[in-house]
């Protein structure tokens, strides 16, 4: 009531004076880590959206599957200042989320990234009205384990009905690449044998006549 008081009589709030400003470092040669937590934020924010109404969906997971990339960074820092105040406040970031006009958006992650400041990026832009609620239970979603969701009554089924998909045609390459080399590494033990039974003299002509 206070607060809506204050903006009836012309207050601005906090968040419209804050300004942000990131500077990001070097992007790191060794993107090893990113495909895989790009695939776990598509995964768990289908659970998150699902906890909220339609009316606080800003974008769906659909719009990240389209949209986001997931990028590692050696550092980034956070300079924080108010408008028309010289006080500004810098801090060391884990994660934070930028629009890119030639790669889109980017999720900037830093080796030792924080996955609270990973849901603090992305929450901010999935939900029209993000809080310290969502952002904790985001955070809750990507660092737990999927069985431990379902007992707490997440519906994980689907994915966990997907992972089991994926596992059986992980297998199923790699059974038929085993069958591939072990194929390959036969058919080079005919070719050699069948070579160790050529006579001697008639090698020595081969090789003649080969060159």
């Amino acid at each position: 009531p206070l607060a809506g008081l204050y903006l009836a009589l012309g207050s601005s709030q906090i968040s419209n004076l804050v300004q942000d400003n990131v500077r990001l470092g070097n992007v790191v040669e060794k993107q090893d880590v990113t495909p895989k937590l790009l695939k776990r934020i598509l995964e768990r924010s289908k659970l998150l959206l699902h906890e909220f109404p339609a009316d606080n969906i800003r974008h769906d997971s659909r719009w990240l599957e389209k949209n986001l990339i997931v990028e590692m960074v050696s550092n980034i820092t956070l300079r924080r200042s108010l408008k028309g105040y010289t006080v500004s406040h810098v801090a060391k970031q884990t994660a934070t989320l930028n629009h890119d006009q030639q790669k889109g958006w980017v999720l900037w992650i830093t080796r030792d990234y924080d996955m609270y400041h990973v849901s603090q990026a992305l929450v901010a832009q999935l939900l029209s009205r993000p809080n310290n609620q969502s952002t904790a239970l985001f955070e809750f979603l990507l660092t737990s384990d999927l069985h431990g969701l379902k007992r707490r009554g997440f519906n994980v089924d689907r994915i966990l009905r997907a992972k089991a998909v994926d596992a059986r045609i992980a297998e199923d390459e790699r059974r038929k690449q085993l069958e591939a080399e072990q194929k390959q590494i036969k058919e080079q033990e005919e070719l050699w044998k069948r070579s160790q039974m050529v006579p001697a003299g008639a090698r020595e002509d081969q090789q003649k006549s080969g060159q």
